[in-house]
């Protein structure tokens, strides 16, 4: 399709015009093609020449043209002729860009997602009338839709200029109501529209015969757009109650998910290559959709929108930035065997656009059995986690965050009473497939405490007091008769500050004569220190046995 700018030279009559002077009128026009490359970005040249009843020629060149490279391609024109020298666009580019179709006299738009909220440029002028059911085809880079109140099959380029193709044949006859409102074009360049209104009807329409053949629907559906997902072949739609359904093109098959999260319409779906489905809610703001739940993420603010579509190549990965993070901390550096540790992780999307799908990975520390870690997760206005109530074990959760959006985790470990060592636990959190994190340093946090080495005091009866005293010391009450002595809350005294403290070293534990629960020693046989534990003597370890 010729557009933009068409430029004629026409020889006197009976002229001869051979190729240098084509030559020279190309490189005449040279700043005039300079102009049109920068306000298409990537235009098709089209150079034709032709003469009454003898000479037709056409040659095309992608990107900044070269006359050179055409000079020996350009056949001599006799007598009176035309030399037309034009611009035509190409093909969109199959890419992560999205095109949303509004308004009464239909305009084609960018999605342009640099920023948060999104902006819609118009591209070219309003069409003047409404079209609807859109949808990207990867097979020649163009957008169809369909005309309203009408069968017929609009091709919209790059610069939306509209080509009216015709009436597609195998639509029921058209009527005052014929509106198709929800379409999209699959991976095979299959495109599906939809009537409007709650029916069980959806046409499979071929594109190059323009023919269209009815798939019957197991239940009825109103969606305002569809969305196709290569991954999983289904195509998608949101109904008046705001609930997603898929449906099977393959054999009609309606599948509703999840429950209705509330009342929405989403009048321009897009799907990803890698499977995932956005829309844009008539009322403002970017979502996307878990395809499990059917529950919706906000992405990104968005203005409303009105008699919308939506368009995507569907071959084409929808990205976007966010900035995750994850700390992690119990408020203390050491633990106590045969006690709990409570820790508080707190997972943040510190924006700029939503996450749908993160991972939160947090394993159970070395050493501690899975059965001694529970949890629970509390979600922030807007975010959502898989986690209901308490869980036992390692966490393996899969999160939604809106911008500034959090999920809060709190983690209870038993610590066993005979855990020894350092107590190590680390989580992290990764973004889907559809998010770049371009700061991964805080993706992880670890929490490392160390063997406090002690044993919480046991008491007879609360706010009892322990008595004190050296055994072999006179002066003390009971002398060398009685041990502890009477010294209520007493403590001990190392005297010296280089000789340390020295306990009484002797052969074996056999040697003492009269042990006393309490009583230290160091065993000279055993080569260890000995507690006397009212029974037995027991080596001490550094696991506070």
């Amino acid at each position: 399709m010729r557009s933009l700018v068409s430029l004629i030279f026409t020889p006197p009559l009976n002229l001869l015009l051979n190729k240098r002077k084509i030559m020279l009128c190309l490189l005449l026009f040279t700043g005039l093609f300079a102009h049109a490359q920068n306000n298409i970005g990537n235009p098709d040249f089209e150079i034709n020449s032709s003469a009454p009843t003898t000479y037709a020629q056409t040659d095309r060149a992608m990107g900044w043209i070269n006359p050179m490279s055409l000079s020996d391609k350009i056949a001599p024109i006799s007598g009176a002729g035309n030399v037309y020298l034009g611009v035509s666009a190409v093909p969109f580019d199959c890419n992560s860009q999205m095109y949303l179709l509004q308004n009464t006299s239909t305009g084609l738009y960018n999605v342009v997602t640099s920023t948060n909220p999104f902006t819609f440029p118009i591209i070219g002028s309003p069409a003047g009338y409404q079209y609807n059911a859109s949808g990207f085809n990867p097979s020649d880079g163009y957008i169809y839709a369909m005309k309203t109140f009408s069968n017929n099959l609009l091709k919209i380029d790059p610069l939306g200029a509209i080509t009216d193709m015709g009436a597609i044949t195998g639509l029921p006859a058209v009527t005052g109501t014929t509106n198709y409102n929800s379409g999209e074009i699959d991976n095979l360049g299959n495109y599906y529209i939809k009537p409007v209104g709650s029916n069980s009807s959806l046409y499979k329409v071929n594109i190059s015969t323009q023919t269209a053949t009815e798939i019957v629907l197991n239940q009825p559906t109103n969606p305002s757009d569809l969305a196709y997902s290569v991954p999983t072949g289904l195509l998608y739609g949101v109904g008046t109650d705001g609930r997603l359904f898929s449906i099977n093109p393959a054999n009609g098959n309606v599948t509703f998910i999840g429950t209705s999260p509330g009342t929405a319409t989403f009048g321009a779906l897009f799907g990803s290559s890698t499977g995932e489905i956005y829309g844009i809610n008539n009322a403002g703001d970017f979502f996307q959709f878990n395809l499990t739940t059917g529950a919706r993420t906000i992405i990104s603010s968005a203005p409303a929108s009105g008699n919308n579509d939506g368009a995507h190549c569907v071959t084409a990965p929808i990205t976007f930035s966010a900035d995750l993070s994850v700390t992690q901390t119990d408020n203390s550096t050491t633990y106590t065997p045969g006690t709990n540790k409570v820790y508080t992780v707190v997972v943040t999307n510190n924006g700029p656009f939503g996450v749908l799908n993160a991972n939160v990975l947090d394993y159970v520390p070395a050493g501690i059995p899975n059965a001694n870690v529970s949890y629970t997760a509390v979600a922030s206005a807007g975010s959502s986690t898989a986690v209901i109530g308490t869980q036992i074990g390692a966490i393996n959760d899969l999160i939604s965050l809106p911008v500034n959006g959090t999920v809060t985790y709190t983690i209870t470990v038993a610590v066993p009473a005979l855990f020894s060592g350092n107590l190590v636990s680390t989580v992290s959190v990764s973004p889907p497939a559809n998010i770049t994190d371009a700061n991964l340093t805080n993706n992880q946090a670890t929490d490392t405490n160390i063997n406090a080495c002690t044993q919480p005091g046991a008491f007879d009866q609360a706010g009892q007091v322990s008595t004190t005293g050296v055994s072999s010391l006179a002066g003390f009450t009971g002398g060398a008769t009685g041990w502890p002595a009477n010294v209520p809350n007493g403590h001990v005294v190392i005297e010296s500050k280089n000789k340390g403290f020295v306990i009484t070293r002797v052969s074996s534990s056999a040697a003492i004569v009269n042990p006393v629960e309490g009583m230290l020693i160091y065993d000279i046989a055993d080569a260890c220190v000995k507690l006397y534990n009212g029974t037995v003597w027991n080596c001490l370890a550094k696991d506070c046995l």
